[in-house]
């Protein structure tokens, strides 16, 4: 697995201050602007919160504390490694 999608799922948690949400409830609800462009698209502010959108949510509940959520997050890396195996 590379390293770019670990980073692109901390780089959200880093700066979530910079994203929008879709609903004042669901705070994990990460909004994804529209866009026309290939190079905005695959930008790491729009994939990141692509990729992030795409957890469970049981890891954007732990996202707040940094710490706990780099954890959470080698394990299930660890998980999906012995899946593929």
């Amino acid at each position: 697995m590379s390293q770019y999608i670990p980073l692109l799922f901390i780089f959200v948690v880093n700066n979530r201050d910079q994203f929008l949400i879709n609903s004042e409830i669901h705070r994990f609800n990460l909004h994804l602007p529209s866009a026309n462009l290939d190079i905005y698209q695959n930008a790491v502010h729009y994939s990141g919160i692509t990729i992030f959108k795409s957890l469970p949510l049981k890891f954007k509940k732990v996202s707040d504390n940094l710490r706990v959520f780099k954890i959470a997050l080698k394990h299930l890396i660890h998980e999906l490694l012995l899946f593929i195996r």
